[in-house]
């Protein structure tokens, strides 16, 4: 599995400098990394006890990503600083099943976990420090294979592998 997902941060309007930060995972490991308005790559950092990581998104702050993994219903934190220092902690949002796929709500502080094994969604909202307090779940079908929200976020769309179909789930209903 390869995973990349960017973060904004830094800078905002008025000619300030907006930095990109991207976070590649590979096997067992995360390499994070600062994008410059070339596209040019300078590593920042590695973590090399990522293990088996099935997705990963980007956080609410500069250098934090969630995580899930193959082997663990656990949704990770991570946090890589400019120094090359990662911390690692439960976010506090466990997913329905082990390698669970992980979405950002487009505009909610929310987070959801979707396993392709099993009927439910885990939900979680974003605390200031990166934690994630769990919400209700919400059952889906088995076979879940992917998600996507509406441009209002208003509305969430489910893909499955056991039928051809679309589910429509009304967010926050």
């Amino acid at each position: 599995w390869v995973w990349l997902a960017l973060v904004g941060c830094g800078g905002s309007g008025g000619g300030a400098n907006k930095q990109i930060r991207l976070l590649a995972v590979g096997s067992g490991s995360a390499s994070y990394y600062s994008v410059s308005e070339s596209g040019s790559l300078t590593q920042l950092a590695v973590y090399n006890d990522a293990g088996q990581i099935r997705s990963v998104i980007p956080g609410d702050s500069s250098g934090s990503f969630y995580f899930s993994q193959l082997n663990s219903d656990a949704v990770l934190l991570a946090k890589f600083d400019l120094n090359g220092i990662v911390s690692t902690f439960d976010s506090g949002l466990a997913a329905p099943d082990a390698g669970s796929i992980l979405y950002k709500h487009p505009s909610k502080p929310m987070v959801y976990a979707l396993a392709p094994t099993s009927n439910t969604m885990s939900q979680g909202t974003i605390q200031a420090n990166g934690s994630l307090t769990p919400a209700a779940s919400a059952s889906v079908m088995v076979g879940s294979k992917d998600l996507a929200f509406s441009a209002d976020g208003q509305f969430a769309y489910v893909t499955f592998t056991t039928i051809d179909q679309i589910g429509i789930y009304a967010v926050g209903a």
